[in-house]
């Protein structure tokens, strides 16, 4: 097969491989059946193959565009979890206030947003998050009128 006195050492491992065995994670995509066993065969932990074709995180990135002056949004994607700070920042003041959001989808792009521990939204896609995340964050704006000092 090949010359043995090139190498040092020669590893060989005897693993039977079934190919009959499907993996599980190849219906990802398109059913949360296909990944009951879940994430390195953990119970209910949700494959992250089967958002990975989602992109609720550019989703909501693109629906927050254009909150007002001063306004500025950073989403940070985590496939089924998605990460949002709105933060705004008045020059004339110099004040600048954020809130922060964690989005949890399910596959359907239902969910939930949670502002706080105990302040939270069941929301069912993605327009929904956009939403309650604008209306929350319209207090900033007057948090930032008064000026300092």
């Amino acid at each position: 097969m090949f010359d043995t006195e090139k190498f040092d050492a020669i590893l060989h491992i005897d693993i039977p491989i079934n190919e009959d065995v499907i993996d599980d994670r190849i219906y990802a995509r398109d059913t949360v059946k296909g990944v009951s066993k879940g994430f390195k065969m953990h119970a209910n932990w949700d494959d992250p193959k089967m958002y990975s074709n989602m992109s609720f995180g550019r989703l909501l990135r693109q629906s927050l565009n254009g909150m007002g002056d001063g306004f500025s949004c950073k989403v940070t994607d985590f496939t089924k979890w998605v990460v949002v700070e709105v933060s705004h920042h008045n020059i004339l003041t110099g004040r600048t206030s954020s809130k922060t959001f964690l989005i949890v989808f399910q596959p359907d792009q239902k969910g939930i947003v949670l502002s706080t521990h105990n302040r939270y939204r069941t929301i069912s896609g993605v327009d929904q998050a956009a939403s309650y995340i604008r209306s929350a964050c319209t207090s900033l704006n007057t948090v930032n009128q008064t000026k300092l000092g």
